[in-house]
């Protein structure tokens, strides 16, 4: 009986071995999701095409979430945005929608609208220019849209818990480097002209950017 038992058990630990082995040899199977242009606004799974992105010159952002893939960019001279390539409601008072994020089920997107602004050298009192935008669009379809004061342009949006962080510039003479968090300005070390792109980690938000010679980094507005 003894010799039985233990015949059982080698078979056991045997199994657990391979079991683990195969486990761990696994590849892990990863998507790749890629957009830009190519005359027409585009889009990659895996290096594949996918049908081109209906009513757009270019795409510029893109998200997954829960299997469903999200895009923005521009056609047109209007803001657009994608779900699965299907066209959504334009971007009301968009020119261009950079980037875009899925938190909870609601889509959140900055860019930019062209328009008049006050000319920081006048006369005249006024130049063409851009101003800073995010929009919000819920689960259930409802969308706000807001101008993100001082924004000349905003490049880049992260959501965390529930706070929309978004980077981008402004201008004030000459261009200069911005951080928003739920629409309000936020501080961040002057020097920088540009702030392309944010991510929140643990709380801290890191950001990068040029000051048109370098590439330069914040972390939570330090500049590093």
């Amino acid at each position: 009986m003894k010799n039985i038992n233990k015949v059982v058990l080698l078979i056991f630990l045997i199994s657990c071995v391979v079991l683990l082995s195969c486990t761990i040899n696994t590849p892990l199977q990863l998507n790749v999701y890629i957009c830009g242009h190519e005359g027409i606004a585009k889009w990659w799974k895996n290096g594949i095409p996918q049908p081109n992105l209906p009513g757009g010159a270019c795409a510029l952002s893109i998200y997954v979430y829960e299997g469903d893939v999200y895009i923005c960019g521009y056609g047109g001279g209007v803001a657009k945005w994608w779900i699965n390539g299907e066209p959504q409601p334009d971007l009301t008072g968009g020119t261009e929608a950079n980037s875009i994020f899925v938190y909870k089920g609601d889509v959140y997107i900055c860019g930019s609208e062209n328009k008049e602004i006050p000319n920081p050298s006048p006369p005249p009192a006024t130049m063409a220019g851009k101003v800073a935008k995010r929009w919000k669009i819920t689960s259930q379809g409802d969308v706000t849209e807001n101008t993100l004061t001082g924004g000349y342009e905003a490049y880049s949006i992260f959501v965390y818990n529930g706070d929309v962080h978004i980077c981008g510039r402004g201008i004030s003479g000459a261009f200069i480097a911005k951080w928003w968090k739920n629409g309000v300005l936020q501080q961040i070390d002057s020097g920088g002209t540009r702030a392309n792109s944010i991510f929140v980690d643990n709380g801290d938000v890191y950001i990068c950017g040029t000051d048109d010679t370098n590439a330069i980094w914040w972390k939570n507005g330090v500049k590093q």
